[in-house]
């Protein structure tokens, strides 16, 4: 199976820096545009997706419907929806990085090992244990049935993920950038996951926004 993790299209909290985590925002016009630019590079690749699976969070779901063209099946999982952040969502990143108060949210993007799950928030921990069970209960499930699966979700759970899948630490992974609708590409078997590529964009990357935070 070639697997695909593929972050969102852009939101206007990606735009203005904000931690999103369960908040539950919708895509803005630049979000779009980038779905169907990368719905183009993906047909232009000669890649079709024999399924597809969607966060339930609207910014992932409205993704994924793009890329479906209505026709490739999408089923929602919240398994693969974004890491819950509690009080922190809406903060600025930038606060985030600059305010001692937020050191422990700092933690979590540069030194994870030192991060402590505040109330309502999710631990790596948790991630990694949902991730596992997706892993093994759809994604090998479906091994024999399915040729190309798309994943749409999130920034901090595909990070997870490619933690996961590759037995890093999630540390070794934040300074590596996941921009909005870039693609994780991994070869699945029974066996093993072999990573393919990471964080490659097919759409036009003047599109990008130039951001510090992302």
């Amino acid at each position: 199976m070639r697997l695909y993790l593929m972050r969102h299209g852009e939101t206007n909290w990606n735009k203005e820096g904000r931690i999103q985590g369960s908040a539950d925002i919708e895509l803005n016009e630049n979000g779009i545009a980038l779905a169907y630019q990368t719905l183009e590079g993906i047909e232009k690749a000669g890649i079709h997706f024999d399924h597809i699976y969607s966060s339930p969070y609207v910014r992932a779901y409205k993704t994924a419907e793009i890329l479906s063209k209505g026709v490739i099946p999408i089923e929602t999982d919240n398994r693969v929806k974004e890491m819950d952040f509690g009080s922190y969502e809406g903060v600025p990143l930038a606060e985030i990085a600059s305010k001692p108060e937020y050191k422990n949210m700092h933690n979590f993007f540069i030194d994870p090992d030192h991060f402590v799950p505040e109330e309502g928030m999710e631990s790596y921990e948790d991630s990694f244990k949902r991730i596992d069970e997706f892993y093994h209960e759809k994604l090998l499930a479906d091994i024999d049935q399915y040729n190309h699966v798309l994943i749409v979700c999130h920034g901090a759970i595909i990070r997870s993920f490619i933690a996961y899948l590759c037995h890093k630490s999630i540390g070794d992974l934040w300074n590596m950038k996941q921009p909005n609708c870039a693609l994780n590409i991994f070869d699945i078997t029974k066996e093993k996951a072999t990573l393919i590529e990471m964080a490659k964009i097919v759409y036009d990357k003047s599109l990008l926004p130039n951001r510090k935070y992302t």
